[in-house]
This record gives C-alpha cells, structure tokens and sequence, in this order.
C-alpha cells in the first residue's frame, strides 16, 4: 500500500551518488540503482497477492520521481561544473602563472579604470613600475627554477607592504606594477624596496634588490602616459645606482 522509510531515504542516496562522483559516472551508478529498485516493484506487481490500484499508483509515483530526480541532479551538477570552469578561466585570463597576481592584461584594465575613477573624486593616482636589479645574473648563476622562486618570495613580501585599494600586478617578467591612491606613494616604494633589500631569499646567498620608477597621473594623461613616465623613471634610477626610487618628472 505504501513504500514507507524507504521512499524517503532513497533520495539521499542518489545525492551521495552526485557528490561522490561527477558525469556519467554518477549517472551511471545513479541509473544502475534505480534499475535494481525495479525488481522489488515488479515482483510485488506480478507476483504478491496484495496488490491493489492503490500499490500500482504509488509506485509509478515514486518511480516517476526518482527519474526526474536523477535527471536535475545531473544537470545541476553539470551547471555547476560549467560555472566552475568559466570562473577558473576568468581567473586565469588575469592572473599570472607564476606568482598568482594580476598579469598585465588585468594591470591594464584596473588602471583604466581607476584613471577614470580619479577624474571624477580628484583623488591622487600614481603608477609604480618596478623590476629585480640584475635578475639575469641570478638565472645565470643559480638557475631559472631559483629565479622563479625569488619572484614568488618577491610577491609575497611585498603583499604584506601593501595598503588597501592598491593594485599588484606582474607587468612582464622580473617586472611589476603597484597602482595606487594617495600622498604618500614614494614612501609606500621606499618601504617595498627596504623590506625587499632586507629579506633572505631562498637559494641565494647575496642580497636582491629593487629599481622602482614612480608616475603620478598629470591631467588628461592616459594609461600608456602615465607608464611612460614611470618606466623613464624607473630606467633612470638603473643609470643612478639600482636599488633605488626615482620620481617622474
């Protein structure tokens, strides 16, 4: 007459099948027991004195939604599995491979955007491009597998420099840029180039250092401007030394 505890905990089973496993394969072990859930009613149709119109109903009932519950879980998970996807590839479009911060493509869009922020709050902008002094001889001599790693201790030291509502990019390979707002944007790269000048790095065993070219956006510039002007500087504090922080004019 009715299917009892039963019909209520076979859904949990078909959830724990879509949780264990992804696709066809879900769908296969999610069809193979919905086929075996068929004998018991088959048998009870065909062969048990006790059945009546109501048994028949409420197995087609169950069975009916058991089918159709199989079928959304697997779409679900389907969609789910496609937004995942679109979502990694969104973050991989803008994130750099190595050190896993902005790439220069996103650079590019986030100070666009913020040029055009800036234009309406008249707040202050300013552009940071920077790059590891001699950073050939350090592949030269220690290998690409330790220069890879002296760029991710680089991203990670200066992470923890960094204010709010400012921007960190890798801007094309020992090269990076911080876009940020505020006063006091020669003082945040004189303190990146202090904690990266002060830091052990793994694997070498002389200290790394930092050439840092500093741009403050002027009226009507745009983003290929204030780059200029920051990679002159930058180009500048090179020919003055290294490891210094030199201000566009």
């Amino acid at each position: 007459m009715h299917l009892g505890t039963f019909s209520y905990w076979m859904p949990l089973v078909y959830l724990m099948i879509f949780f264990t496993f992804r696709g066809k394969t879900a769908l296969l072990f999610s069809f193979t027991n919905f086929v075996l859930s068929l004998i018991p009613g088959f048998y009870h149709i065909f062969f048990s004195e006790h059945v009546v119109a109501q048994t028949m109903d409420t197995l087609l009932q169950y069975y009916v939604s058991i089918l159709g519950l199989i079928i959304c879980l697997y779409f679900v998970q389907h969609m789910f599995e496609v937004f995942m996807q679109a979502d990694a590839a969104k973050r991989l479009a803008n994130t750099d491979y190595l050190t896993s911060i902005y790439n220069r493509r996103k650079m590019d869009t986030v100070l666009n955007a913020e040029i055009t922020r800036v234009a309406k709050t008249k707040e202050v902008l300013s552009a940071i491009l920077f790059d590891v002094d001699n950073f050939k001889k350090i592949n030269d001599q220690y290998g690409h597998d330790v220069g890879d790693s002296v760029l991710k201790e680089l991203t990670e030291i200066i992470h923890k420099q960094l204010p709010k509502n400012t921007y960190f990019g890798r801007w094309g390979g020992e090269e990076f840029l911080l876009i940020t707002s505020g006063n006091s944007t020669k003082e945040l790269a004189e303190q990146v180039r202090v904690a990266i000048s002060q830091h052990h790095f793994t694997g070498i065993d002389k200290s790394v250092t930092c050439s840092f070219g500093v741009a403050t956006l002027l009226e009507n510039e745009l983003t290929k401007d204030i780059i200029s002007r920051a990679d002159e500087a930058l180009y500048k504090a090179k020919d003055n030394g290294k490891n210094q922080v030199c201000i566009a004019s």
